[in-house]
């Protein structure tokens, strides 16, 4: 029999991992590290869900460890394409101010030209900072490495240039309103090789900034509802300038004490389309470390 290849192994342990979590895990006095607890609540069972955007990326620091599955579709001029991407990322807080994080990725492509292809794509390292300013307000920095450890010439990554993006962020958690939040971010990448520049005219950087914001509301500390905005701006190489915008709604629960699992629904909107619809589900696992 044909052994699985990595992306469907992949896909059951995604499976695997979503199907385990009502096994009843027991509570473990988490909510301190959340800053958006609500009262002097002790126990990751009543502590209310974190702020940790499914379709954005997260903003402030924290121990997690995420698994994530993707899928994007587009059918243009009779041209059906699929990408699917399972992502398992983790996250070190060695302070509540500092982490150190990194991600995994695996994507699988589909249209009706080429077939299916599928390979690793960009492994990234990062690390990240967050306070908190007042009682309300909760700026955030990050910086991204990507490694070239894609495939361009299946279109899954690069294996030989790699990205940075370095993002900064506000996480807005009225005091007097904690049923709300809104947060927002920025983010510029660039492609990039070992000597930070390009000496071959004909290989030019991928460059982008890139808008984020999202707003959430708590229905209880269990459940949540949000939508997420993007606004992706190419800029540079001049032939391939695009503009894209998508707008993800969802919603957020917990499941078990310690995980919470995100679903939400990206659409592109606008006449420049990277892609028509998608559906995004990430799994996070919050350990009790503080």
């Amino acid at each position: 029999m044909r052994s699985l290849r990595a992306f469907d192994l992949l896909s059951v342990c995604f499976a695997f991992a979503i199907c385990s979590v009502g096994s009843g895990l027991p509570a473990a006095p988490v909510g301190g590290f959340d800053p958006l607890v609500k009262g002097a609540r002790s126990s990751a069972k009543d502590a209310p869900l974190p702020i940790n955007g499914n379709f954005n990326r997260t903003l402030l620091p924290a121990h997690r460890l995420a698994l994530e599955w993707v899928n994007l579709e587009s059918d243009e001029n009779g041209l059906f394409e699929r990408e699917s991407t399972a992502r398992l990322a983790g996250e070190y807080a060695f302070a509540r101010w500092f982490s150190l994080f990194g991600q995994v990725p695996y994507t699988r492509k589909m249209d009706s030209e080429q077939g299916v292809r599928e390979h690793l794509d960009m492994v990234s390292l990062g690390a990240r900072l967050g306070t908190r300013l007042g009682r309300s307000f909760y700026p955030a920095a990050a910086l991204e490495v990507g490694l070239a450890t894609g495939n361009e010439d299946r279109g899954i990554g690069h294996k030989r240039l790699g990205f940075l993006e370095p993002r900064i962020g506000l996480l807005w958690s009225p005091h007097r309103f904690d049923w709300f939040y809104l947060a927002t971010m920025l983010r510029f990448n660039s492609q990039t090789n070992s000597r930070l520049r390009t000496t071959n005219p004909d290989e030019k950087f991928e460059r982008a900034w890139i808008w984020e914001a999202e707003a959430g509301f708590y229905v209880d500390d269990a459940f949540a509802v949000f939508v997420e905005f993007q606004r992706k701006s190419l800029t540079e190489p001049e032939e391939r300038l695009i503009n894209t915008t998508t707008v993800a709604p969802g919603l957020r629960f917990r499941p078990a004490p310690y995980f919470d699992l995100a679903v939400s629904v990206p659409l592109s909107v606008g006449s420049e389309k990277e892609f028509e619809r998608g559906i995004l589900a990430r799994l996070t696992f919050y350990p009790g470390f503080w």
